[in-house]
């Protein structure tokens, strides 16, 4: 399996585990890591296509929103509110899975060979 796969499977249990509300089983250290990884490939893509760095840029940015949330849901008081916070948290994810996946990979697979872009993903 390639690593853009292994990453897309990361997003989508990330967000199965969101969808399922169950508070537990949710880890916010590896959606941690798993952005780590991210921003690390845009810097090892960036300067090839003005598109593809403008797009980085802001899948960066929502990932920052995306952290921001993942504090909030950290410093929830109780249920309810942390619920609401994974409402919002989930909706916010799936948007950026989709342009993330549909929008920069598909740019990022145009521009580079499957062995480029598994070596820009491998740990």
């Amino acid at each position: 399996m390639n690593q853009l796969n292994h990453l897309f499977e990361q997003h989508h249990k990330h967000l199965r585990l969101l969808e399922s509300r169950d508070l537990a089983a949710i880890e916010i250290g590896t959606i941690i890591e798993n952005f780590k990884i991210q921003e690390d490939f845009f810097k090892k893509t960036s300067g090839v296509s003005r598109s593809l760095d403008d797009m980085a840029n802001e899948l960066s940015g929502e990932h920052t929103a995306i952290l921001e949330l993942c504090n909030q849901l950290d410093d929830a008081e109780n249920a309810t509110e942390a619920l609401e916070v994974i409402n919002v948290l989930s909706m916010l994810i799936k948007k950026h899975i989709r342009k993330e996946e549909h929008e920069y990979f598909e740019k990022v697979r145009n521009r580079f060979s499957e062995s480029q872009i598994n070596s820009f993903l491998a740990t």
